[in-house]
C-alpha cells in the first residue's frame, strides 16, 4: 500500500473529524450523524495501517483521534471537578437566567403584597387588635423581634436558620409536580408573615429596627425562595404550554433543571443562613449590616446575569449533557 497516497485521499476526512472532536459540545444532529460516521470510517482506516506498512507516526496519530473520537461518540465521563464548574458556571445560572421573568414576576407580586398588607396593619389600630394584645404587640416589638436573632449561639442559629431555608426552598419546588398550583399560596403565606411583622413595627416608630435586622440576610434569602417558587412554577406551566416539543421530553428537562436550582440553593441559603446567624445579630452598626447583605445579594445576581446571558448565548438549556453512555444520533 502507498502510505503516501492513502494519507493525501483520507487526509480530509480525518481532518473533518479532528474539527467535529473538538466542538462536541455543540454539534448539530448532522453534524453528530457525522462525527459516527467520520469515526467508524477512520477506525477502519487505522486497522488498515496496522495490516500494512507500520508507519509508526501515521499510527498513533490515528490511534490517538480514533480514541477521541470515541470518547466522544460514547460520552466518556468528564472528571468530576469538571463536572462541579460547569454546574456552577452553566448549568445553575442558565437555569435561573432563562427564568427570570418568573422570577422577577415572583418578586414583584410577593413585594407588592407585603407592601399592601404592611401598610393596613400599620395604619389600622383594628387589625392590630385582631392580631394581638397591646402587651403582645409591645412585647414583640420591643424585644420578641430583636431577640429571635439573638437567643441563640451564633454557630447552631446560622445552621438551623440554613436547614430551615434549605427545607422552605425545596418544598416549594416538590410542589411542581402538582403543576406549581401550591407555591402561591405559600408564598402568600410568607408574604403575610413579613408584612405583619413589618407593619406592627411600623405602627410603633420601630420600622428602622425592621429593616436593620431583616435585610442583612432577607435579601438573598428570599431571592432564592423566589427564584425556587418561579423554577417551579414554570415546571408547572410546562406541563399546560410545553411550547414546540413533546410534553413529555419538556417536562423532564425543565424538571431536570428545577432539581440544578434546588441543589445550587442549598449553597445560596448557606451564605444567607450565616449572615442570619452571624452577622444580623452582631455588634456592627446598621450601615455594616446592610451592607454586607446588600453586597451578596449584588454578588448573587451579577454572577447569575453574567454566567447565565453567557450560557444562553452559547445554546446551553441547563440540561445535562449528552446521555453519557449512548451513540448520539440526529433523532
Amino acid at each position: 500500500m502507498d502510505i503516501d497516497a492513502f494519507v493525501t485521499a483520507h487526509r480530509p476526512s480525518w481532518d473533518r473529524l479532528e474539527h467535529l472532536v473538538r466542538r462536541r459540545r455543540s454539534l448539530d444532529g448532522a453534524e453528530i450523524d457525522e462525527l459516527v460516521e467520520l469515526y467508524q470510517r477512520t477506525a477502519t482506516h487505522l486497522s488498515i495501517v496496522r495490516s500494512g506498512p507500520t508507519d509508526p507516526i501515521l499510527v498513533s496519530h490515528l490511534s490517538s483521534l480514533v480514541a477521541r473520537a470515541r470518547s466522544a461518540v460514547t460520552g466518556a465521563h468528564a472528571p468530576a471537578w469538571r463536572e462541579f464548574v460547569r454546574f456552577f458556571t452553566v448549568s445553575f445560572p442558565v437555569v435561573a437566567y432563562r427564568a427570570r421573568w418568573w422570577w422577577l414576576g415572583t418578586t414583584a407580586a410577593f413585594l407588592l403584597v407585603s407592601v399592601v398588607v404592611a401598610v393596613w396593619v400599620a395604619g389600622d389600630p383594628a387589625v392590630q387588635a385582631a392580631i394581638g394584645t397591646p402587651e403582645e404587640i409591645t412585647r414583640l416589638v420591643d424585644h420578641d423581634f430583636a431577640d429571635y436573632y439573638s437567643e441563640h449561639p451564633a454557630a447552631s442559629f446560622a445552621g438551623q436558620v440554613w436547614v430551615n431555608n434549605a427545607w422552605v426552598s425545596m418544598q416549594v419546588i416538590i410542589m411542581a409536580v402538582l403543576l406549581g398550583l401550591p407555591i402561591p399560596y405559600v408564598l402568600w403565606q410568607n408574604a403575610l408573615n413579613v408584612a405583619v411583622s413589618a407593619g406592627l413595627m411600623a405602627s410603633r416608630g420601630k420600622l428602622d429596627i425592621f429593616f436593620g435586622l431583616i435585610t442583612p440576610h432577607g435579601l438573598l434569602e428570599l431571592t432564592a425562595v423566589f427564584l425556587a417558587a418561579a423554577v417551579g412554577m414554570r415546571l408547572g406551566w410546562t406541563a399546560i404550554d410545553p411550547g414546540p416539543r413533546r410534553r413529555g421530553e419538556a417536562l423532564a428537562e425543565q424538571g431536570r433543571a428545577v432539581m440544578s436550582v434546588a441543589l445550587a440553593l442549598v449553597a445560596v441559603l448557606l451564605v444567607s443562613g450565616l449572615i442570619e446567624g452571624l452577622v444580623t445579630p452582631s455588634p456592627l452598626p446598621t450601615w455594616a449590616r446592610i451592607g454586607i447583605g446588600v453586597v451578596a445579594e449584588a454578588a448573587f445576581l451579577t454572577y447569575v446575569i453574567y454566567f447565565g446571558r453567557r450560557a444562553l448565548r452559547a445554546g446551553e438549556t441547563g440540561d445535562l449533557e449528552r446521555a453519557p453512555d449512548v451513540t448520539p444520533t440526529s433523532g
